[in-house]
């Protein structure tokens, strides 16, 4: 038996991902803006910051699974992303 999706559903979806799309330009815009006045008042290279935002984007999910697995008591397996991770940058 096959159900056949509501009209509305499908315009939610649109609707949905049009925001979503909407909020990340916004946030993304802000977070440029912000890293250029830096870089102005600390007479940093744009290079340099934009590096510094992309290694904090990489490393920091990856940061907080490790320390929510210890302190769900899990630590053998968070030290074992540690160490996949170590061993994923450094291959």
């Amino acid at each position: 038996m096959t159900e056949e999706v509501p009209a509305y559903f499908i315009k939610m979806n649109v609707f949905s991902t049009i925001i979503g799309l909407t909020w990340s330009f916004l946030i993304t815009t802000i977070l440029i803006d912000l890293l250029t006045m830096i870089g102005i008042i600390a007479k940093l290279d744009s290079t340099y910051l934009g590096l510094t935002v992309l290694a904090v984007g990489n490393a920091l999910p990856d940061s907080l699974t490790v320390i929510s697995l210890s302190k769900k008591g899990y630590a053998i397996m968070g030290i074992t992303g540690v160490y996949a991770g170590y061993f994923y940058i450094f291959r």
